[in-house]
């Protein structure tokens, strides 16, 4: 069902500090929480005395003490403390996942911790890049996070559940090129002197014709990045044009909730709050779309 020995966004920056947050991947329980140095901890949200969630513990130091018997683990898992005795048995250990935070993400690695290496978490750089600006989301949907994957690979749909927002039906009609590397599932649609959607609407202030272009990449199991390029029809341009990315990632929860993180990030009008706001909602708004049709369909 889940394939452990790759790294999952378990949440956002924001998200990790000195109080204790209880998440769910891949059907584990987990608790995150920062050392004092600000490096992120992930550990089972499980005290192995006794079994109570040490989410529900308190952070001391480096350390997290749980609140049931008062036993505390440092951040590799050790004991470091048991009340009313001195000797800690060497093998009374909480459970710890590696964990690194890059392209705005804190990831965690769910599998042999020995195969752990920071250098394969996926390519999101755009996210963090100094030309390039970024807003970040997350929503939660309750289905099998393969659902959501079909979303992503079979573009068809924008033309149908995005109609408010990001798509219009010239966009479902487009022929797609696919390419399929070592790692990796590709897909392009162009398409030439097209209405524009509402959201290119607002983002371009204006309903002329629009030649568009969107290259989709899926990185598995989770990880799907879609870029996406307009300007007015026949406009040879490149300043003339807009250009961002919708970048996603999925880290199932259990095998039928899935924890979906986002970032929309662009490379234009960077100074402008207002148009990183309005690319925000829009594409929030999208994915409450998609949010709708894939939950009927886990349903």
């Amino acid at each position: 069902m889940f394939l452990r020995d790759h790294w999952y966004v378990a949440a956002q920056p924001g998200e990790v500090g000195r109080t204790p947050l209880a998440r769910r991947i891949l059907g584990d329980a987990i608790v995150l929480y920062r050392t004092q140095d600000g490096a992120a901890v992930a550990m089972q949200d499980q005290c192995p005395h006794r079994k109570y969630a040490l989410s529900k513990g308190r952070i001391e130091g480096d350390e997290i003490r749980c609140l049931y018997h008062g036993v505390k683990f440092d951040g590799t898992g050790r004991c470091t403390f048991i009340p009313g005795q001195d000797r800690i048995p060497s093998n009374l250990r909480a459970r710890t996942y590696p964990t690194c935070e890059k392209h705005g993400w804190v990831w965690i690695w769910m599998g042999d911790p020995a195969r752990a290496d920071a250098g394969a978490v996926p390519d999101f750089g755009l996210n963090a890049a100094p030309d390039w600006s970024a807003v970040f989301g997350y929503l939660r949907i309750d289905s099998d996070y393969r659902l959501i994957l079909d979303n992503f690979l079979d573009l068809t749909h924008v033309g149908y559940v995005h109609v408010g927002t990001i798509g219009n039906a010239p966009v479902s009609d487009a022929p797609i090129e696919l390419v399929s590397e070592e790692g990796l599932v590709r897909f392009n649609r162009t398409m030439k002197a097209i209405p524009p959607s509402p959201t290119f609407v607002k983002l371009m202030g204006s309903r002329e014709l629009v030649d568009r272009r969107t290259t989709s990449t899926w990185l598995p199991p989770g990880h799907f990045l879609n870029e996406v390029h307009a300007a007015p029809a026949g406009q040879p341009d490149p300043a003339a044009a807009i250009r961002f990315h919708v970048n996603n990632s999925l880290t199932p929860e259990t095998e039928t909730t899935t924890h979906y993180f986002w970032a929309v990030t662009r490379n234009f009008q960077l100074q402008d709050d207002a148009v990183g706001a309005l690319l925000a909602s829009e594409n929030a708004a999208a994915f409450l779309e998609d949010k709708v049709v894939i939950e009927e369909q886990q349903r």
